[in-house]
């Protein structure tokens, strides 16, 4: 069987806004992609916060076109989508160019 990692902490997947200045809704949408289900648990995602938006990359050099890892990605998505409507916010997402994958914008 192959080994699986551990989950990553959320400050070593987050840059940006200060976790200080988060709102409610960024850091359940964080928490929320960081436990999110990925191929052999590696997270390969990292997150860039502002106030409005936040920001979905590959994290991993040289695997920006790799449809797994974006696929793990669009999962991440989904889990911060949903816990970002659990606090009542709604967003429209942009889709971006490698190493990005999409930005959620609030409006």
């Amino acid at each position: 069987m192959a080994a699986t990692h551990q989950r990553k902490r959320l400050s070593s997947l987050v840059t940006g806004l200060r976790e200080t200045e988060w709102p409610g809704w960024i850091r359940a949408a964080l928490e929320a992609a960081r436990l999110a289900p990925s191929a052999m648990n590696r997270q390969p995602w990292s997150f860039y916060i502002e106030r409005n938006n936040i920001t979905v990359s590959v994290s991993r050099p040289g695997m920006e076109f790799s449809v797994a890892k974006r696929l793990d990605c669009g999962i991440a998505m989904l889990h911060m989508e949903v816990a970002a409507l659990s606090y009542g916010i709604r967003g429209e997402w942009e889709f971006l160019k490698a190493p990005q994958v999409a930005r959620f914008r609030i409006s």
